[in-house]
């Protein structure tokens, strides 16, 4: 029974790293997106939600990798010998899964400041055109009234 449990545990910690993976290639791919010219918000809005999926799925796998621990931890302190082999490679999963989500964090850092780097932009460039537009507006409203000479003298004779 216990060696079912760590077979799941294996394969668990297996598509963990599979998805985290996953999800460093989408963080790529948005970064990419940033950095074109216009920025490609919608690309980048596509794989933040395809990411979110993802780390619900990751939750809820680590909830069951938890569940599933705990029902055979007693069972793995009392007989280390016999897992011996199974403890390690989970180990050596979990620093893996651990070095992934490092660097998924990392690569989500990068792609924080260049989003604010990004937004700033726009603002500036709306606040411009904004700018712009009212300086136009103002212009062609005065040039408006530059043409139109009110009489000055007019007859009122029918």
């Amino acid at each position: 029974m216990v060696k079912q449990y760590l077979k799941m545990l294996d394969q668990s910690l297996d598509q963990k790293k599979q998805m985290l993976d996953e999800m460093i290639e989408m963080t790529a791919t948005q970064k990419a997106s940033l950095e074109k010219d216009p920025v490609d918000w919608t690309g980048f809005d596509d794989l933040v939600e395809k990411k979110a999926e993802l780390i619900e799925r990751l939750d809820r796998m680590d909830d069951g990798f938890e569940s599933v621990y705990e029902r055979i931890r007693e069972e793995l302190l009392k007989d280390k010998e016999q897992h011996k082999e199974f403890v390690a490679s989970i180990q050596k999963k979990i620093q893996a899964v651990s070095d992934a989500s490092a660097t998924l964090m990392a690569a989500e850092r990068r792609n924080k400041e260049l989003v604010e780097m990004k937004m700033t932009e726009e603002r500036k460039k709306l606040q411009q055109n904004k700018t712009t537009s009212k300086v136009a507006s103002n212009y062609y409203r005065s040039m408006n009234k530059v043409n139109l000479i009110d009489p000055q003298l007019m007859d009122k004779k029918n």
